[in-house]
């Protein structure tokens, strides 16, 4: 079992995409084979990839024709 999970790294290294699923698509059916990728510890399904964060500074224009508001705009307090 150790040289089929050692494999199936291998595998997942060269080919990411590499699930159950994935392979049922691929594949002719062969349900000892699919089991076999199983019980080597193959995911079902591809694994969401985590969310990017990212942060977004958007201008701002005073469109008033008050110049006390114009630190909204430039986003810096007047003192």
């Amino acid at each position: 079992m150790d040289d089929a999970k050692s494999a199936l790294a291998e595998a997942r290294r060269l080919e990411p995409r590499l699930t159950v699923k994935w392979i049922t698509q691929l594949a002719p059916p062969v349900p000892n084979l699919f089991d076999g990728l199983r019980k080597a510890g193959l995911a079902e399904e591809a694994q969401a990839e985590p969310a990017h964060l990212s942060i977004v500074v958007l201008p701002f224009t005073n469109l008033s024709n008050d110049p006390n508001q114009d630190y909204f705009a430039t986003a810096s307090p007047r003192t």
